[in-house]
């Protein structure tokens, strides 16, 4: 959630009771728009009691505070339709995955991965330290030790 740029309280509930951690939620929501909060806010809940809260601030805001009410901070976040880095990057996040694309990078990872693996370099046991600089310079001496022995080489930078 920190990622999210949102703002987040947290509020320990004194006692349980009915409905009382929705009065909290309430409450809090009065205090920060009577305060003179200038954003939106959102409700994350699956609680729909809270439509009435969405409504009444709507109402008494004539539309100027959007209340989102959300299963989660993506959805509320897409649901207040802000122009936004934050709203773009959930919705690049949110899109459908395809199979197909997937797919061909998995097996264009692959053939990587072999390329590799005949040279004898394995990326997962190579130590964090080890860079791609580093793995040119050994693939470069390798190709220049098969030349020798091969019999054709030739001066490389």
């Amino acid at each position: 959630m920190k990622d999210s740029g949102c703002e987040i309280k947290i509020c320990k509930l004194k006692q349980a009771r009915k409905n009382a951690l929705d009065f909290y939620i309430t409450s809090r929501l009065g205090e920060l728009i009577g305060s003179g909060y200038q954003g939106n806010a959102a409700i994350i809940s699956g609680d729909h009691g809270f439509k009435s809260v969405q409504e009444y601030w709507r109402d008494c805001t004539k539309g100027k505070k959007k209340i989102g009410l959300s299963l989660s901070v993506a959805d509320a976040i897409i649901a207040m339709n802000e122009v936004g880095k934050r709203t773009g990057e959930v919705r690049r996040l949110m899109q459908p995955v395809s199979i197909e694309n997937e797919f061909s990078r998995y097996e264009k990872n692959e053939k990587i991965r072999k390329m590799l693996g005949g040279r004898g370099i394995k990326p997962e046991e190579l130590p964090p330290a080890e860079d791609i600089k580093k793995i040119e310079r050994r693939t470069k001496s390798q190709d220049k030790n098969i030349r020798k022995r091969s019999g054709s080489f030739t001066k490389t930078e």
